[in-house]
């Protein structure tokens, strides 16, 4: 799979703004439509991720060839430790090779990841500061990667 044919998504774990689920959804589909995107990658941390990833199964069942994909940001012992209960919730478990460290920094590895193997990339960003900005200031680096703020409303 191409990364034209992937999208990520960026935004706080304390993302309230429900009012843009809507749009959010306007623009996974138009994605699937008229990019091909078919496949969805999330951190599966915090509240902007499980809202994606709750329009991503919603559109699975109107497009059944889509993926969604769980990349977990520590090794395997610890990231199936904590991710055993939605287990279920993804089409795929991926857990890139981040070094051998454990640590925070490893989330940051993460998004880094996720954001360089997208081609497109919905941002959720608000604030200043925290491991979303990152990514989407790393992403911003990388002419390949379109990025879509939902805050502009502009797909």
């Amino acid at each position: 799979m191409s990364r034209e044919e992937r999208c990520t998504f960026f935004g706080h774990r304390d993302f309230g703004k429900l009012e843009y689920s809507d749009y959010i959804e306007e623009i996974f589909e138009y994605l699937i439509l008229n990019k091909e995107v078919s496949e969805f990658l999330s951190g599966g941390m915090g509240n902007f991720d499980r809202i994606c990833e709750g329009i991503v199964r919603k559109l699975k069942k109107k497009y059944s060839h889509i993926k969604l994909k769980l990349v977990l940001a520590y090794s395997e012992e610890i990231s199936f430790r904590i991710v055993k209960r939605d287990i279920g919730l993804y089409d795929e478990i991926v857990i890139p090779n981040l070094g051998k460290s454990d640590s925070k920094e490893n989330i940051y590895r993460r998004n880094f990841y996720m954001a360089d193997n997208s081609g497109f990339l919905v941002s959720g960003v608000y604030k200043k500061e925290g491991g979303a900005v990152k990514a989407v200031e790393h992403a911003r680096e990388d002419k390949n990667v379109r990025i879509i703020n939902i805050f502009k409303k502009k797909i």
